[in-house]
């Protein structure tokens, strides 16, 4: 058995990233992991459906944060997919016998000890094998929301939630840590993840994604007006509000984790800017809030008129966030420029 450093933390990815470097004698915090790794995103994609609902993310692709840290950071990371069932469980078993700690994407529809109202058919969570005995995993799961998140699930458990019948699947989807350079760059990688940040949140390559597709979010909720019925809109819009508030979040969708990153990224870099922006973006986040509470209080009206907010007023709340992240965003870029 590894002896492994499991702590929960606030987002999956981040706390599988957190614990493992910790294994290796590694301290960074999950802001700078986040921020680092560039972990503010949005998507939005109408023609696509997640859980019967429209496609809508705060998040990147998984494994995308570790990525771009390991990119800037010097480390050597290994991640890959699998076709077959019997060979990703084989890695997996020929990794622990190594005694390394292997990151994991899964499916947490199929996940034993996920609680009830969190499960769906998301096939994004991320999370650390760092053992095997006889027949069981031994699981370090970062949720906040688990009592203890060391957990314990079977092989058959293991097999199914790394692999789902739909296009997202994780496919087996498996990492871990092959190298670490003597020293990280942090500095560097700050400036790093703010300049990718800035990009893909104000020039993404199509629509749907970043500022733009907030807005397109927005258009789309205009048209939900007439499209759908009563139900169809409170279903919506509790669907927005877990993903914005609920889902391994932290809340605001994210927005609160990346204002802490400028924080401590002011103090590392020296600059000053990147403190003011903290404060400025933990004022959006605190619209993101209202927006959910806004929508939160849609879904609990039993009929229309007693509605305290109408479907328009949300998406203009939307509308009004996307402004103000495209104000924020271009600031920050001209500090990053400046630096």
């Amino acid at each position: 058995m590894i002896d492994y450093p499991h702590e929960q933390t606030i987002h999956c990815e981040n706390g599988a990233i957190r614990n493992i470097f910790k294994y290796h004698h590694y301290e960074l915090s999950e802001p700078l992991i986040f921020g680092i790794g560039s972990g503010i995103a949005f998507t939005h994609v109408p023609f696509m459906s997640m859980e019967g609902f429209r496609l809508t993310m705060t998040r990147p692709s998984p494994v995308s944060i570790f990525k771009n840290l390991s990119k800037v950071l010097g480390i050597k990371l290994y991640h890959r997919y699998f076709l077959s069932k019997k060979k990703a469980m084989k890695t997996l078993d020929e990794l622990l016998e190594q005694n390394i700690p292997v990151g994991l994407v899964v499916n947490i529809s199929h996940l034993s000890y996920f609680p009830n109202d969190l499960r769906g058919n998301f096939n994004g969570h991320h999370i650390v094998v760092y053992g095997k005995e006889g027949n069981n995993y031994y699981v370090s799961d970062t949720l906040p929301e688990l009592p203890d998140g060391r957990e314990i699930i079977t092989a058959e458990e293991m097999k199914t939630v790394r692999f789902s019948d739909d296009i997202l699947s994780p496919r087996g989807s498996l990492f871990y840590i092959k190298e670490l350079p003597k020293e990280l760059p942090i500095e560097k990688g700050i400036w790093f993840g703010i300049r990718k940040t800035c990009k893909d949140m104000l020039h993404p390559s199509l629509g749907y994604f970043g500022i733009k597709g907030m807005f397109l979010l927005s258009r789309e909720m205009h048209k939900w007006e007439r499209q759908f019925n009563f139900a169809e809109k409170k279903a919506n819009l509790r669907q927005l509000v877990r993903l914005f508030e609920e889902a391994g979040t932290g809340g605001a969708a994210f927005r609160f984790l990346y204002a802490q990153f400028l924080k401590e990224g002011a103090m590392v870099t020296k600059q000053e800017e990147l403190a003011i922006l903290s404060d400025t973006l933990r004022g959006i986040a605190e619209k993101w809030q209202n927006m959910s509470l806004q929508m939160l209080r849609y879904t609990k009206s039993v009929n229309p008129e007693k509605c305290p907010i109408s479907m328009l007023e949300i998406a203009d709340l939307m509308k009004e966030i996307a402004e103000a992240e495209q104000t924020f965003f271009q600031k920050l870029a001209c500090v990053e420029a400046s630096a």
